[in-house]
């Protein structure tokens, strides 16, 4: 039991350590931490191949591949996808859907 809290222990200080980090660079550099999260975020999802997770309300199934093409915010991607022979797929007339981060993987 003192194992385990020990660990969140640590994760909270780390957790805080970061936080201020990031409140001190945005005050240094004057760059807000919404910024700096969306940087983040650009670096590991934009222009990356995926697939889905989960099957899709607009009829998307899961397996299907995809590349990111634009971030809207830290939960939600812009994504076209692709058939099995490479083309670009297009339902009701949409060559992209919306998808959240948590229905996707990236391809290694």
């Amino acid at each position: 039991m003192s194992e385990l809290i020990g660990e969140w222990l640590i994760m909270w200080i780390y957790i805080g350590i970061r936080s201020l980090f990031d409140w001190i660079k945005g005050l240094i550099l004057g760059i807000p931490k919404s910024k700096v999260e969306l940087k983040r975020l650009e670096k590991k999802w934009l222009r990356k191949k995926i697939f889905l997770t989960k099957d899709q309300e607009n009829g998307l199934k899961k397996g299907t591949n995809g590349i990111v093409t634009d971030i809207i915010d830290k939960k939600n991607l812009f994504i076209e996808f692709y058939d099995q022979n490479g083309k670009l797929m297009e339902l009701n007339d949409e060559l992209g859907f919306v998808t959240g981060i948590n229905q996707i993987k990236l391809k290694k």
